[in-house]
């Protein structure tokens, strides 16, 4: 049997903290839950728990997908914030 990495994101309207699913262990990454619009506003996607903006959020995701988590192993440190 290999061994299956899971990644966790714990969605929040301040932040998405993703980790590997390890019990235990701080989140692997923290990264604000907002981003910059074409015309320099501040969109948040998740406003009370609930998500507002699913393109926004999915521009978040891949940013943490491809840019951050992109070749971090289960067992390495935890950085924040990112």
């Amino acid at each position: 049997m290999t061994d299956i990495n899971v990644l966790v994101l714990d969605n929040g309207s301040e932040s998405i903290k993703a980790s590997y699913c390890i019990p235990e262990r701080d989140p692997l990454l923290v990264t604000p839950s907002a981003v910059k619009a074409g015309d320099g506003s501040t969109l948040r996607p998740i406003r009370r728990g609930v998500v507002q903006d699913w393109d926004a959020l999915e521009s978040i995701y891949h940013h943490i997908f491809y840019e951050q988590a992109r070749g971090r192993g289960p067992h390495e440190k935890a950085r924040r914030p990112l």
